[in-house]
């Protein structure tokens, strides 16, 4: 095996321009591929952080049937012991009670829907940073304080410091009426609900709403969003048969997912183009590689070569090869990537993906971005030899010898 691997390197030099040219359509593939495939998982990531962290987390806990068909009256009613265990748990990075309620506001002669957020405020922001989506004032300190979205300042053209009456009905069948103080507007950008939130303290809703000690929903971060489906998953095994429904970011936001797999899967016909054009090149080179070499196969055939060692002397070729250009084209791709990751590639005009704005791509340095293109291009290139190299492996020495 030794003496092969000599002769392939042999080879390889004879023919010096064609091995670099084919040497740079492979690395040409494999730069392209490491990269596109980093800007499509880091760009994502990117999406997704924002997305989860903006309002929705990595997993919601909810009362069974509230996330098909949200209502006041499907909520937790106990949630004492359902959030000290949450407390207890390693794998939960932070959690946040949250209720939530329809209601009608009212300022001056405007009125309009409102959507009322009822958060404790600490462990809110410990989840989604709540306190750094401030336009302008401040959060509640006192009771009987909100702070609205800014679809909701600008139907009631309010200002800091004015009068909010709110009316709805309450979970205990009364009607739920009262006065608020505005001292803080939401801005919008990375979470389109917020317009048209009346966010308030966990207490001041549950009074609001004759809601007691109860609670709709409980939003929880783990330790980045991969790991929420395995969070939901062993949640739902320490709470089984307790009524409660706990699904993963995926399920919650159903459509935004089944949009971005979507687009993942348009992603993957580039990235096909790509593979096949440096495919149909390396099957050029190993058929023009044989076409060469016919009379030199023939001869070392006659002098007791067998066909197996014609077979892997081609392939072994081929192999070095792509191993040297594909590892070429990842050790650039490392550090693009990396920079990318970092700093991100500003975008000319910023857009909306799911109520998330993108201003800039940004990459990702993993297995899928720098070990598949390496191994897509080895194995391909060893792929498409096999069937030229077991052509050559069988040629008869005498008409081989003939060919010229």
């Amino acid at each position: 095996m030794g003496l092969l691997f000599k002769i392939a390197l042999r080879n390889l030099t004879r023919q010096k321009r064609r091995t670099i040219l084919t040497g740079l359509v492979m690395f040409g593939g494999v730069l392209l591929l490491s990269i596109s495939l980093g800007i499509q998982e880091g760009g994502y990531g990117y999406v997704i952080d924002a997305f989860t962290g903006a309002r929705t987390g990595h997993v919601q806990i909810h009362a069974q049937g509230y996330l098909d068909k949200p209502s006041l009256y499907t909520n937790l009613k106990d949630p004492a012991s359902l959030l000290k265990k949450l407390a207890e748990n390693r794998s939960v990075i932070s959690y946040s009670p949250r209720v939530y309620g329809a209601a009608l506001a009212f300022e001056d002669k405007k009125t309009t829907g409102a959507q009322i957020f009822g958060i404790d405020l600490a462990q809110e922001d410990q989840l989604s940073k709540i306190g750094s989506r401030l336009a302008e004032g401040r959060f509640f300190r006192e009771a009987n304080e909100v702070v609205i979205g800014g679809g909701l300042q600008a139907i009631l053209h309010s200002k800091l410091g004015d009068q909010l009456i709110l009316v709805s009905q309450g979970a205990d069948g009364s009607i739920a009426n009262d006065l608020y103080k505005i001292v803080g507007v939401l801005k919008g950008g990375v979470d389109a609900q917020n317009r048209m939130d009346c966010v308030m303290s966990l207490g001041d809703a549950q009074a609001f709403l004759g809601l007691g000690q109860r609670i709709h929903e409980v939003s929880l971060k783990a330790e980045s969003y991969q790991k929420s489906r395995q969070l939901a998953a062993q949640l739902s095994a320490e709470f089984a048969g307790q009524g409660f429904e706990i699904d993963p970011w995926q399920v919650v936001e159903k459509e935004f997912y089944e949009f971005m797999l979507l687009d993942k899967q348009g992603g993957w016909v580039t990235y096909f183009v790509i593979i096949l054009l440096v495919t149909l090149e390396v099957l050029n080179t190993v058929l023009m590689t044989i076409l060469e070499k016919t009379r030199e196969f023939g001869l070392m055939k006659a002098l007791g070569t067998s066909p197996a060692q014609v077979f892997w002397l081609i392939l072994i070729e081929t192999g070095l090869l792509a191993t040297l250009a594909s590892g070429l084209g990842i050790l650039v791709a490392w550090p693009l990537n990396d920079y990318f990751a970092s700093h991100g590639i500003p975008l000319p005009v910023a857009y909306d993906l799911g109520g998330v704005v993108m201003d800039k791509l940004v990459s990702e340095v993993s297995f899928l971005s720098m070990g598949l293109p390496f191994l897509v291009s080895f194995f391909t290139a060893l792929l498409v030899a096999m069937i030229p190299a077991y052509r050559a492996s069988m040629i008869v020495p005498v008409k081989a010898l003939k060919s010229y």
